[in-house]
């Protein structure tokens, strides 16, 4: 994943996900990544998708809500996910959080700066 914060950052030219989930709402993202969290001591390993909001472009703060309008926030049932080169992602019940990355504002030319996350519990380690 990219610094968000460079003059050269341009979400077309990274690789973008759109998902689905069950309420019917749809987010895009650009430049995700996959990060693995270490297990907890209850042996759950948790795996969490970040990426920059990409659903339009916002020219004043006022269209903020219309950007993070189509991100769900807290926990939520996803239908589906394609990430190029990994398994898609289906049926899994997810937890998700938009962070503002804060100013500049707009952050780069074409995206206003806000960040998608989604974890989810991926599997159980046994000792």
């Amino acid at each position: 994943m990219q610094d968000y914060n460079r003059p050269d950052h341009r979400i077309a030219g990274t690789e973008h996900a759109t998902l689905r989930f069950a309420d019917g709402t749809e987010t895009r993202i650009a430049d995700w990544q996959i990060i693995e969290d270490a297990p907890t001591p209850q042996g759950h390993v948790y795996q969490t998708l970040r990426g920059w909001i990409a659903n339009t472009y916002a020219d004043t703060r006022e269209q903020v809500t219309r950007i993070i309008a189509p991100a769900p926030d807290g926990p939520a049932h996803l239908l589906a996910a394609a990430l190029r080169g990994r398994e898609p992602l289906s049926g899994l019940d997810v937890d998700c959080t938009t962070t503002s990355v804060s100013q500049p504002y707009p952050n780069t030319w074409d995206h206003p700066g806000y960040l998608f996350e989604m974890t989810w519990k991926d599997r159980q380690v046994t000792d």
